[in-house]
């Protein structure tokens, strides 16, 4: 049952990492200081001990709400301050 954990958990660690290199989250990521702040949530939770794993989980779900929750903002035809319908303003 610990590698089943295990596994989820490193893979969580590899989605923050491919989302910090490719630069796409749910939205394009163009801030280079939160592409480092993912690529650090992705070693933290790679690095293979229990207290890395604890701050980096908690840190990664915030960086996700943050990325949905613009992403959601983002599509909504009544916010005035992102893209509409896909559109650049």
């Amino acid at each position: 049952m610990a590698t089943v954990v295990n596994t989820a958990i490193m893979a969580h660690g590899i989605i923050f990492l491919a989302g910090a290199v490719a630069g796409y989250l749910f939205v394009p990521i163009e801030n280079i200081g939160v592409r480092i702040l993912l690529a650090c949530v992705a070693i933290f939770i790679i690095i293979p001990e229990n207290i890395t794993t604890i701050i980096g989980i908690p840190l990664g779900l915030a960086v996700l709400v943050f990325f949905f929750i613009r992403k959601k903002t983002d599509d909504c035809p009544g916010f005035t301050g992102g893209s509409v319908r896909g559109e650049s303003i």
